[in-house]
C-alpha cells in the first residue's frame, strides 16, 4: 500500500511541478492544525498539534489537486485501562502525507471548498504499564474529506479555515480543525 501511495504522490508531484507555465493557477500555504485521535478503548482523546504544508494547483476556478505533507509538533498523554490496569499512553504524530482535490466557488472574498483524498501517516506511541513499558510505531492510510474556506487578503494571500476527517476506521479516528494561510503564484 505505501508503494502505491508513494506512487501516486509522485506521480501528482510531477503532474504539478511540469504546469509551471500555469503559475497564476498555483499556491502554496502553511497551516496549523489542532488534531485529535480517538480510539475505542481509550479514555481520553489524544490532542496533537501538526504542522502542515500545502501545494496545489487549480484545474479551473472550481477545482484544484492538492499535495500536503505534515509533521506533528508535541506530543500528548492519554490513559487507558484493560481491566486490571491504568495504562499510560504517549502518542505522538511522526509524519502524514495526502493528495486531494478541492471543489469550490467563489463567493467574492471567500473560496468556500469542499475536499476529498486520500492521507497515510505514522503514529508512535509509548505505553506504560505498572514497571513495565513498550513503544510502537503504526501507519495509517484511508479516505479524507472536509470542508473549508479560504478568505481573500489581496495581494494573492488568503487566510485558510478547514476542517478535515483524515482517517476514520472501525476503531479509531484521525481529524484536525486548521487554520494558515495561502499564497497565489
Amino acid at each position: 500500500m505505501f508503494r502505491k501511495t508513494a506512487l501516486v504522490v509522485l506521480g501528482m508531484s510531477t503532474y504539478l511541478t511540469s504546469n509551471i507555465a500555469l503559475a497564476e493557477n498555483q499556491y502554496v500555504g502553511g497551516s496549523l492544525a489542532f488534531a485529535e485521535y480517538s480510539e475505542d478503548g481509550v479514555d481520553d482523546d489524544a490532542s496533537l498539534n501538526v504542522l502542515i504544508g500545502r501545494f496545489g494547483t487549480y484545474l479551473n476556478e472550481n477545482f484544484a489537486v492538492e499535495a500536503r505533507l505534515g509533521m506533528g509538533v508535541g506530543d500528548d498523554s492519554v490513559s487507558a485501562s484493560n481491566g486490571t490496569d491504568d495504562v499510560s499512553i504517549d502518542l505522538e504524530l511522526d509524519h502524514m502525507y495526502g493528495l486531494y482535490i478541492r471543489a469550490g466557488q467563489q463567493v467574492e472574498n471567500f473560496y468556500p471548498y469542499a475536499v476529498a483524498g486520500m492521507t497515510k501517516g505514522k503514529l508512535s506511541l509509548s505505553a506504560k504499564v505498572n514497571n513495565s513499558s513498550v513503544s510502537i510505531s503504526d501507519s495509517a492510510s484511508g479516505f479524507s474529506y472536509g470542508f473549508g474556506t479560504d478568505f481573500d487578503l489581496g495581494n494573492n494571500l488568503a487566510l485558510n479555515f478547514e476542517y478535515m476527517n483524515y482517517i476514520e476506521k472501525d476503531d479509531y479516528q484521525f481529524d484536525a480543525f486548521s487554520f494558515g494561510i495561502i499564497s497565489k503564484f
